[in-house]
């Protein structure tokens, strides 16, 4: 094809589907360099804003994560149009064999270089809040299997009890609730959890219905708050268990003493690690507060985790 000659519609098709790649590229293959540039590295500044924003601004609520996500898929969606109408009407006509960057071996090298610039923008966006996914009953009833949630990844001060966290142990995530914080002495009496000499009154809220294990099919589902906890949180409880009834011990400097909702199926501060426990928790293995669902069976989008 000789250069200003009309190109066929089957490789104008290609020249525009290039941009689904990555944006800019269908206008990098015809030669408009200017425009290729903008459109490929404009995700990454919408990126780039976003971490801005998020290092800049407060705690974020749903809402305000929502609309700033929201913000952000549109933002690129249009982008990625954009450069694909631009794509196709650039490429009605042919031009003559171009600078390096508008051949293929060209190409392939400017989608190396983006990927490797964009693999870093969305790691350090995570660095400040984060999905996650619940792959166990062992924050039940609060939290069922396959419920995700927000969590605001910051460095985490002024624990409380009762705040849900996101920490490390080994290669493993877990979330927990903070039951006891460095100082505190922490016991378990027939399931009940006795901080400070003093038992963490429960209320009987109803029996529900759980999938079939070693307790049965059935759960009480109690009430509980901890001292200086916002609000009540439930519990399950399914019969007794090894984990009802643990000796005194006091929270070490720099630790935490973590339990899960599901009381019955949850390795957490009463087990060693050698028993797939998390024992005395360190402060430094936090990774992060929980913050709000986000979907799941659930079903309650946007509601607080930690008040």
């Amino acid at each position: 094809m000789n250069e200003g000659e009309q190109r066929a519609v089957l490789p104008r098709i290609g020249i525009a589907a290039l941009n689904l790649l990555s944006p800019g590229l269908g206008l990098l293959r015809v030669q408009r360099l200017k425009p290729a540039l903008a459109f490929l590295f404009a995700p990454h500044l919408l990126l780039v804003l976003l971490i801005v924003l998020f290092a800049s601004m407060p705690m974020l609520g749903f809402a305000d994560w929502a609309g700033l996500m929201l913000f952000l898929l549109l933002a690129i969606a249009t982008v990625y149009v954009g450069s694909i109408v631009w794509s196709w009407r650039a490429s009605r006509q042919a031009q003559a064999p171009g600078q390096w960057w508008s051949r293929w071996y060209g190409i392939v090298g400017v989608v190396l270089l983006v990927v490797a610039v964009g693999n870093l923008l969305p790691d350090t966006a995570r660095s400040y809040y984060r999905t996650f996914y619940l792959p166990s009953e062992a924050m039940m009833p609060g939290l069922q299997v396959n419920d995700r949630l927000v969590a605001s990844m910051r460095e985490v001060d002024r624990l409380r009890r009762g705040d849900i966290i996101i920490f490390e142990v080994g290669v493993s995530i877990y979330i927990k609730r903070v039951a006891a914080l460095p100082g505190d002495r922490i016991e378990m009496l027939n399931g009940t959890v006795i901080l400070n000499g003093r038992p963490v009154p429960q209320r009987f809220l109803g029996t529900d219905r759980v999938e079939p294990n070693l307790y049965g099919t059935e759960a009480r589902r109690l009430s509980e708050q901890f001292p200086g906890e916002p609000g009540p949180h439930e519990i399950y409880d399914m019969g007794y268990s090894r984990g009802d009834d643990m000796a005194e011990q006091r929270v070490a400097p720099g630790h935490v003493f973590v339990l899960g909702d599901n009381r019955d199926r949850s390795a957490d501060s009463r087990f060693p690690r050698s028993e797939f426990g998390v024992e005395q928790l360190p402060i430094a293995d936090i990774r992060g507060r929980a913050l709000f669902y986000l979907w799941g069976p659930s079903g309650r989008m946007g509601e607080p985790l930690n008040r």
